[in-house]
């Protein structure tokens, strides 16, 4: 299971996130076929994000985007307040998996021009659209870093990740620390020292309650506020397919429908697969 665990700790002075997240992380990784490097650029992303659907409320999104130095090179990552979370990775990123990228580090592929753009959609066609760069390279660090210049709110969010020898993701979770008007700023550093002292209880994967636990374990005056579910939710359908399948262009598509074949459309945030048989090509030729 999937779940956020939220609290209020340090004298009400800090919001604090525990997030579990593994199983998510895993399908959203796995549905793309891609190597390590893209699948750490994925899972930061997507971890960081699924952390962000607990500041939500109401009927809010918040879209992000990582463009690297290279602009089409960019992962992206979708949350609402109903703890539904989504990510893929763009097309020319995947595309570029058989350029020999896989040497590079995630610093390598970021480069010293890359940005973040967060766009948060709180209702009422009210949309506020923030960018950062990314001083860091490393994706989580410029998160927090696009929320200290952007938000002007002090936040600190720090990932483990872990993969088998397999490449598979084996264990996700996610920490997220925001300060409380009025908090002074040496609070985050001794949140973080804390955290930090403990990171090996972070990755215990054999309970899969721990980020339920942990913050009981870490702060003495911990004050629950929610356990939240999260969740992979694409919403992809067939009828969103239409438009790629009329930009193959009249001859492609007679020409299956004459051969009797199918065409096939994979989502690239869920994987699942959509099929247009003949007798839907007649239709639409």
């Amino acid at each position: 299971m999937n779940y956020i665990t939220k609290i209020l700790a340090l004298n009400k002075q800090a919001r604090i996130l525990f997030v579990e997240n593994t199983n998510l992380i895993h399908e959203v990784c796995s549905n793309q076929n891609t190597n390590r490097l893209l699948k750490t650029l994925l899972a930061r992303t997507v971890s960081c994000a699924s952390s962000l659907t607990g500041l939500l409320k109401d009927n809010h999104r918040i879209s992000l985007r990582i463009s690297a130095s290279k602009r089409d090179y960019k992962v992206y990552a979708d949350v609402d307040a109903e703890g539904n979370v989504r990510g893929f990775i763009s097309d020319e990123l995947l595309n570029a998996h058989g350029e020999g990228i896989s040497p590079f580090t995630v610093e390598q592929i970021i480069g010293d021009k890359g940005c973040i753009q967060l766009t948060n959609d709180i209702g009422m066609n009210s949309i506020i659209t923030g960018i950062t760069d990314m001083p860091y390279r490393n994706i989580v660090d410029d998160i927090s870093h696009y929320y200290a210049q952007s938000e002007q709110t002090p936040t600190w969010i720090s990932t483990y990740i872990v993969f088998n020898e397999q490449d598979q993701i084996e264990l996700s979770r996610a920490v997220l620390v925001q300060l409380l008007p009025g908090s002074p700023i040496t609070l985050q550093h001794q949140i973080r020292r804390r955290i930090t002292d403990h990171k090996a209880l972070f990755f215990d994967a054999t309970n899969k309650e721990i980020m339920k636990q942990l913050p009981f374990t870490l702060f003495d005056d911990a004050e629950l506020l929610e356990n939240k579910p999260i969740q992979l939710f694409c919403g992809c359908s067939k009828e969103m397919f239409y438009s790629m399948l009329y930009g193959l262009g009249k001859e492609e598509i007679s020409n299956a429908y004459i051969s009797g074949s199918t065409i096939e459309f994979a989502c690239n945030v869920c994987g699942n697969k959509y099929l247009y048989h003949p007798e839907e090509l007649k239709n639409l030729l």
